[in-house]
């Protein structure tokens, strides 16, 4: 299985569905980047997702702006089920962290009676040839990057008779990735594979919301590397509106609101 994401991962496979029963979201903490040394947070958030009872997904993202640090999982399971994720460790530097119940083991590579194979973090964190052995669409590409991928996975718990509990809304936090900005500029971040185990002999197909996210530069909201005039427009355009995706560039502060305080922030920035 694990061989098999890799793969997937390798050769950019996008999923792209077209039923709506069931939908998987990625979210950012901010469409702004953050200065040098804070953190950014990423969500991959599911919705009507009932009959779900694991996953397995693949994030793609650009290591000359963004530092992988950790996961955590979300608040869709129940705790105490199955988590694998990466880690950065000062000491060791990246470490798989596998977890099951209450017990938890950390290494370069993890040997566990669920699986038949040794797990290694080289399977769980990827770096991505340049250029990519399958070309990924257009719009994800940025010149200077270098990509890497994360894979990372979870569960329900299970009962005494062995059966998943499944108690879950269908809406909730899959996972939560922390990154460390290393350098505050437009980049791309990707889910470029979920693989969602469930109950249902016919589980509706899944819809993926903002599976590719722009990253932008502080004040650059229309993404042309440059903060000028352009940019008030845009906030200016979108002045008082809901968020949506089309208009959540025009939210500079991250407040979820586009309002004054916006456009103050891309006029600190003018000329950059």
């Amino acid at each position: 299985m694990f061989r098999l994401l890799v793969t997937i991962v390798i050769g950019f496979a996008f999923v792209l569905s077209v039923y709506a029963n069931r939908s998987v979201e990625l979210r950012a903490s901010s469409v702004t980047a953050p200065d040098a040394g804070e953190h950014l947070n990423v969500t991959v958030t599911i919705r009507g997702g009932k009959d779900i009872v694991s996953y397995a997904l693949v994030l793609v993202f650009d290591a000359t702006a963004l530092k992988y640090i950790d996961a955590t999982q979300g608040k869709y399971f129940e705790p105490g089920g199955l988590s694998i994720s990466p880690a950065f460790d000062r000491e060791r530097g990246y470490v798989l962290n596998f977890s099951i119940g209450e017990s938890t083991l950390t290494g370069k590579s993890i040997e566990t009676p669920l699986f038949e194979d040794i797990l290694t973090i080289d399977e769980f964190f990827i770096e991505i040839p340049d250029p990519p052995p399958t070309p990924p669409p257009v719009p994800f590409l940025l010149p200077d990057a270098k990509y890497w991928a994360v894979v990372i996975m979870g569960s329900a718990p299970l009962n005494a008779e062995g059966m998943p509990i499944t108690t879950s809304s269908g809406d909730g936090d899959l996972v939560q990735l922390n990154f460390e900005v290393v350098d505050p500029k437009r980049t791309n971040i990707a889910l470029t594979d979920v693989n969602l185990e469930s109950t249902q002999p016919r589980s509706p197909r899944t819809v993926y919301v903002n599976q590719v996210l722009t990253l932008y530069k502080a004040g650059d909201v229309n993404g042309d590397d440059v903060v000028n005039i352009l940019d008030l427009v845009f906030v200016a355009q979108h002045f008082g509106q809901a968020i949506t995706a089309d208009n959540r560039a025009a939210d500079v502060n991250g407040d979820w609101e586009i309002n004054i305080l916006d456009l103050v922030k891309v006029a600190q920035y003018f000329g950059n």
